[in-house]
């Protein structure tokens, strides 16, 4: 027999229940569970593939993935012989196309090279988010998609709100990570080089009022891996207040019933 409860149950509960001092000896035990619950995902070490490891003491957890997922394969940068941004662009397509509810391809071509190619070379130089958005626009034009709607969201409007929203409604996004303790590379000044993911979920852990909140993560496929089975936890070991991110939808005329 299995019994659901929420720490809160015990404050709740009314004074002809139990006897008293059952009732404090019960609450003097969730007081100290509440003192070492906590959040502590790896700010070094490998990649996350497991949050629920990191966390203890929570009273609830929400999680959500766009559809399907999980059924699915992605790019792996050092495979197709790219970098991130272009990985991330076509990890974002690639998600559409498998789902096959498109009713056009939406390769250049029909062939995965062509498309990274041009999506590389409408990216060019510039590495920004906004140039993300802008070159997927063009490249939508190209191949004459018209309903495609996609947003750039600067790190004033990156936001969980937004971040759930969107996977909240099946759209996957990418999500690019500010001196993140795993995906960080340096240049030769020492500056930080920052690391575009396709975002397909999130996992968020509910803590009691007394404490910690909330525990945040994206479930994304990373480029370093084929499957969307990696998370990052977007306050710790990252830079949120630098985060931003590019999301993709179609309006319903495209999406095939």
């Amino acid at each position: 027999m299995t019994i659901s409860f929420s720490l809160d149950d015990i404050e709740g509960e009314k004074e002809e229940a139990g006897i008293e001092s059952e009732k404090e000896k019960v609450r003097e035990e969730w007081t100290a569970v509440r003192r070492v619950v906590g959040s502590n995902p790896p700010i070094a070490g490998d990649v996350n593939t497991s949050p629920y490891q990191y966390e203890s003491g929570y009273t609830s957890v929400q999680r959500k993935t766009v559809p399907d997922t999980g059924c699915y394969t992605y790019f792996v940068s050092t495979d197709i012989g790219s970098t991130c941004i272009p990985t991330a662009m076509c990890n974002l397509l690639k998600y559409y196309t498998d789902r096959k509810r498109m009713k056009s391809s939406l390769l250049l071509n029909n062939d995965w090279k062509q498309t990274l190619d041009r999506l590389t070379a409408l990216l060019g130089e510039r590495k920004y988010m906004i140039d993300t958005k802008i070159a997927l626009d063009n490249y939508f034009k190209e191949i004459d998609v018209q309903d495609a709607i996609t947003h750039h969201y600067d790190e004033e409007e990156t936001h969980w709100k937004e971040m759930k929203w969107r996977i909240d409604c099946g759209d996957p996004f990418i999500y690019n990570t500010y001196n993140h303790y795993k995906y960080v590379a340096y240049d030769k000044n020492g500056d930080p080089i920052n690391h575009a993911v396709l975002a397909v979920g999130y996992l968020q852990f509910n803590y009691p009022p007394s404490g910690l909140n909330q525990s945040r993560y994206l479930q994304v496929a990373d480029g370093w891996t084929e499957r969307s089975n990696r998370y990052i936890n977007i306050d710790i070991g990252n830079d949120a207040s630098q985060d931003e991110m590019v999301t993709l939808y179609f309006v319903y005329s495209y999406i095939q019933k």
